[in-house]
This record gives structure tokens, sequence and C-alpha cells, in this order.
């Protein structure tokens, strides 16, 4: 009888812990930016349709380890930087823009960073993309909602950001 307790008893512990290990996620409906900007932007999902989209290779989804975590296929998206050429800088002089960076957050506290000169200054900014279409669905369907992605990355999970919330700018102090 002891045994069937204890074991009873285990299992409940054991179920608990995983639902509590596992991060609820919110879908995204708008993408705030703010922070050092002059005056804050929200970007809502329904405004991605005034963007040019533009169609994204299959990106093969790599952990930090290198494993494979499954392929994203047809994707179509908007290049990062034409959604932030909206952003006015809070500089009084742009060659100190390169002190700058942005925090990409999720609904569930996830977190990446890029630098001004990799969104602005490289290719990186033309190739890191908010999806549109995920499996050939548009955006409304997708269950991650607002996606960042960088296809150009060697392990692209790092900055797959599903549900995005914020774009935080700050500047280097």
């Amino acid at each position: 009888m002891k045994k069937i307790i204890f074991l009873n008893l285990f299992v409940l512990i054991l179920l608990t812990s995983q639902s509590i290990a596992q991060k609820q996620f919110t879908p995204t409906e708008e993408v705030k930016i703010l922070g050092k900007v002059k005056s804050e932007i929200t970007i809502k999902a329904s405004d991605f349709k005034s963007f040019l989209q533009q169609k994204i290779k299959d990106v093969k989804i790599l952990n930090y380890r290198g494993e494979d975590k499954g392929t994203l296929k047809k994707l179509r998206g908007i290049p990062i930087v034409e959604l932030l050429k909206k952003i006015e800088f809070e500089v009084d002089n742009e060659r100190f823009l390169s002190e700058f960076y942005l925090i990409f957050e999720a609904s569930d506290g996830y977190k990446v960073v890029f630098s001004w000169n990799e969104i602005f200054n490289s290719d990186v900014g033309k190739n890191t993309f908010i999806v549109t279409q995920k499996d050939g669905q548009t955006d409304e369907k997708i269950g991650e909602r607002i996606i960042l992605l960088t296809p150009n990355d060697y392990k692209t999970g790092r900055r797959y950001v599903k549900n995005l919330a914020k774009i935080i700018v700050k500047r280097i102090e």
C-alpha cells in the first residue's frame, strides 16, 4: 500500500513540475517600438499588409547545439529594415547611431539583440524578417503570430522569436 501511495505521489509531483516548467505563450497582435526613440510606435499585425512582402527560402531551425528542430516552409515576410524605417532615434548626431542596439522581445520574455549596424549597415537587416506567411498560412492563422526570423544565421533557432511583442531601442552608456 505504501508503494502505491509513494508511486501516486511521485507521478503527481512529476506531472505538476512539468506543467509549471512550461511557459504560456501569448499570441501577439502588435509590436511596440520604444526606448531611445523620438516617439513610441505601435505596429499592428494588420498593418503588415501595407508593407512589401517577399518570399523566404525554406529555413531549417537549428538550436544552439546545431540540432535540427524542424523546417519552416512556404514562408513570406517583411525585411525588418523596412519595418524599422519609421523609427527616429533619439540622437543629435548620426555619427552616434553605431552606439544603438535593439532588443527584440517575445511575449514570454525571450530576447535577442541586434546592433544598429547589423540592421541598417549590413545585409542582416534585409535578411531578417517579420514572417507574414508560414506553411502557406497567413499570419492571422499562425499560432506563434508575430515571428522574427533570421534565415542566414548558422544556428537559426537563436534569433527565431515567436510572438514578438516589443522592440526596445537602447544606447550603450
